[in-house]
């Protein structure tokens, strides 16, 4: 679900930082490498969001 309103992602992988654009109305899921670097949420306002994280 996307009850935070999460609206962007930042994968930092420590080379690059990729952004994904996520819409805040609806339920999302990303799977990513285990050595994925560092993660940030974004919501709508541009404030930072807390996640948990479920590694598998």
């Amino acid at each position: 679900m996307n009850r935070q309103q999460a609206a962007r992602a930042e994968i930092d992988d420590g080379n690059e930082v990729q952004v994904l654009d996520i819409d805040s109305r609806k339920p999302f899921a990303i799977v990513l490498p285990v050595n994925a670097g560092s993660i940030t949420f974004y919501d709508i306002n541009g404030n930072t969001l807390l996640y948990q994280r479920n590694p598998l």
